[in-house]
């Protein structure tokens, strides 16, 4: 069973452990009042001040199934929801741009190879979280640096796939 609450100090410290990871995203958050689900891992939302006092004031919150929009999940780390991550991307400079070719390979769910990669924040380093975009800044997922973009060879691995907008089609087809 899911269970929605609100603990201010709980959310400040996930939107700390966010802000780690993501350094920023937790402005996405600027304004809103958060609610977390409860379950198998975190899920933390956002909601408005009034939607917040019309929660506050449910007697039972057990048929609660979703409120507000989802921010992210957090379980061993914390994974922002494509909103957040879209968001996120208008004010990150951790951003890498691919090539029509690795667009494709991206959302099909692969890592990326260096030679697909078109362009890059010199600021990026191994281990970093990055939000992948095509070649017309369209968010395509989030990726995280495995190897350095300017010491790998083009056949080489350099982002690994953590999380693309295709997984919503091939988890739908996996399904049916």
């Amino acid at each position: 069973m899911i269970k929605f609450y609100h603990d201010n100090k709980e959310a400040t410290a996930y939107l700390s452990k966010a802000d780690k990871t993501f350094p920023g995203i937790s402005s996405v958050a600027k304004g809103k009042e958060i609610i977390i689900a409860s379950g198998r891992y975190k899920e933390i939302f956002l909601v408005s001040k009034e939607l917040l006092n019309m929660f506050n004031r449910l007697k039972d919150k057990s048929r609660i199934i979703t409120i507000g929009e989802l921010f992210g999940t957090v379980s061993d780390t914390f994974v922002p929801s494509f909103s957040s991550l879209s968001e996120y991307a208008k004010l990150s400079k951790k951003k890498v741009f691919v090539s029509q070719k690795g667009e494709q390979t991206f959302l099909y769910g692969f890592n990326l190879e260096k030679k697909f990669v078109v362009s890059f924040d010199t600021s990026i380093k191994v281990d970093d979280h990055v939000v992948v975009c095509n070649e017309h800044d369209e968010v395509l997922g989030l990726g995280k640096v495995i190897s350095d973009f300017e010491d790998s060879k083009s056949e080489q691995k350099v982002i690994k796939n953590i999380l693309d907008l295709g997984l919503c089609l091939r988890h739908k087809k996996m399904s049916e």
